[in-house]
Parts: structure tokens; sequence; C-alpha cells
């Protein structure tokens, strides 16, 4: 594991990836002290203004700071991504470590019901779940998660078939651990690496699903800042204010491109062959 972090810090894409999650963790946890105004406060004497002194992303066409509502979405943004990841991860490995230790029927079931949920397009599938939970940031983040947990299924179920035949798992059995020890202790443990890369991978394209779901109106509801739905606010003023859309999908872009950095980078460092192909 420690080789594997030293080569994840070699990747320099992985290390700019790395510093500016860290920057917009940090922009989250301290918004309420760096945020120059309050995400809600509206002046309808300044609308649509571009960068000044007083605003320096602009403000929108409630007045509002768009910095200020930028910092406060960015707290909306990582904490759907790790509701949703945690969400899906946990079904979905769960499920996966059951249909591919116990096989048979149970592994049947697990994969047919796996394999009804992935024929269909995954965002549109949460679109339709979001729609008929009804608008809300909670039921879209519950509709992606409902969506997203097969992909961690299939893989884990690989995983477990892969593991379940080592010696040391033949050994577990022999001795007469049961099954809930030897899947905890002896296979899951050792079936991570590909999870912990799907979901940092995963994170930025939770992040920017559930900016569609509310640039679409059906996450976060207003006033809610939030980086989708400052989009569509935007829409109508994309001529006269183009800040109004730039700055928030710079936001999405970042934050995305980063996790995605983070993700490519722990692929190669916690896979070996692919350490050694880099040298």
């Amino acid at each position: 594991m420690l080789k594997g972090v030293r080569r994840l810090l070699k990747d320099k894409l992985a290390r700019i990836g790395l510093v500016v999650i860290a920057l917009f963790v940090l922009s989250a946890l301290f918004a309420p002290f760096i945020a120059p105004y309050d995400p809600l406060d509206q002046n309808l004497r300044n609308t649509l203004s571009s960068s000044s002194a007083s605003n320096w992303l602009g403000t929108d066409l409630l007045g509002r700071d768009i910095l200020s509502r930028i910092l406060y979405g960015t707290r909306v943004s990582l904490l759907t991504g790790i509701f949703v990841v945690g969400t899906v991860s946990v079904t979905g490995c769960t499920l996966g470590s059951l249909a591919g230790y116990y096989g048979g029927t149970t592994d049947r079931v697990i994969s047919q019901v796996t394999d009804v949920v992935l024929t269909f397009p995954g965002l549109i599938l949460a679109m339709a779940i979001a729609g008929m939970l009804g608008p809300g940031l909670f039921n879209a983040m519950v509709a992606l998660a409902m969506t997203g947990w097969p992909s961690y299924c299939r893989v884990m179920r690989g995983q477990v078939l892969a593991v379940k035949q080592k010696d040391y798992v033949e050994a577990a059995r022999a001795s007469g651990a049961s099954d809930f020890v030897i899947l905890t202790r002896h296979i899951v443990p050792n079936c991570f690496s590909p999870i912990v890369v799907m979901a940092t991978l995963g994170m930025g394209g939770i992040i920017l699903a559930a900016a569609g779901l509310s640039f679409l109106g059906l996450g976060a509801q207003p006033p809610t800042p939030e980086w989708g739905s400052m989009l569509s606010d935007a829409r109508p003023f994309l001529l006269r204010a183009p800040h109004l859309a730039i700055y928030p999908g710079i936001a999405i872009m970042l934050v995305v491109l980063s996790f995605n950095l983070v993700g490519d980078g722990l692929r190669d460092a916690l896979d070996p062959r692919r350490a050694e192909q880099r040298g």
C-alpha cells in the first residue's frame, strides 16, 4: 500500500489533482469564513454586474455574489459526491461479494438484477427516478445512488471469484472460519484496489451528473447555491452576462478533471503491471 502511495505521489498529474481537490475541500470547509457575502443575500441595485473590487466574480440576476455562491456550492457538490459514492460502493460491494462468494441462486438473482439496471442509460434512469420522487437535492442523490451500484457489484463479484480460490482462503475455510469471517477478513480486504479507483473516478462523474440534474430542475432547488442550478439560471443571460455560466462551469470542470487525474494515478499506482510498464 505504501509503495502505491509513493507511486501515486510521483505522478505529476495526480499531484496536481490532489492539490486542486484539497483546495476545493478547504474552500468548502471554510466557506463561511472566506466567502465575502452570504450566498443568499440579494442586491437588486447591482444585478448582472461583471467582476469588480466588491464582487470579484460579479453578481447574478438577483445581485447575489457569484464567488460566495460558488464557494458554498462546493459544499453541496462534494457532499453529494461523497454520499452517492459511499452508498453505491457499499451497496455494490456487498451484493457483489455475496454473489461471487456463494454463487448458485444468489449469484444468478443478483447478476440478473444488475443486468436489468445496466440495460438503461444511467443518467436517463436517474432522471426518471428523480422525476418520480420529485425535485430536490436529496431525491437526486437517491436517484443517482439507485443507478450507480451495478458497476461496483460487477467488479467486486469478479474480484471475489478470483480471490476465493486462493490458498489462504482455503486454509481459513479448513480451519473452520465462518463465511462472515472469511469474507470480511480474507476476501474483501484483498479486493479493494479496483474499488478505490472506481470510487475516485466515480466522484467526478457523480458531481457532474448531480449538476446535470440540478441544471434540469430535478436536483438542488433555489435558492440553494449549487453549480448546476447556477448554470441553469445563467441560460437567459449568456450573451449579456456570460460570466454567470463561465465561473460555475470552470468549477465543475476543475473538480471533475482533478478526480479523474487522481483516479488515473491510483489505477497506475495500485496496478504493478502498469507501474512496471511506465518504469
